[in-house]
């Protein structure tokens, strides 16, 4: 799906950043977190503020085993926060790094 535009609904667990959502965006990259290769770089269209932090990318992969993001219905994703590019200088990255903000709905538009 690198190269596909996304858009990200909000689903459950942070009311406040879920009225930030809908967005869309572009899938720039995979990366892979021990056994799971399918964490997405998602680029955000029109980037926004959320808790004093300009949010131009996040992190999203299907919550669901065997479920995959695609253009027929939404998938059920994690929303992860970046809180420094540099973590992802490597197609290895370690999810605890990150911010789970929220699960939301992904669809290839």
């Amino acid at each position: 799906i690198i190269g596909k535009k996304v858009r990200i609904e909000y689903y459950d667990h942070n009311e406040p950043f879920g009225k930030l959502l809908p967005r869309e965006g572009v899938i720039e990259k995979r990366y892979v977190s021990g056994n799971v290769d399918d964490w997405y770089l998602f680029k955000i269209d029109i980037p926004f503020e959320y808790e004093g932090k300009i949010q131009n990318y996040f992190l999203i992969r299907s919550k669901w085993s065997g479920e995959v993001i695609n253009d027929k219905e939404n998938c059920g994703v994690f929303i992860l926060l970046i809180p420094d590019m540099k973590l992802l200088n490597s197609p290895e990255i370690e999810v605890k790094n990150f911010i789970h903000v929220a699960w939301g709905f992904a669809l290839i538009i």
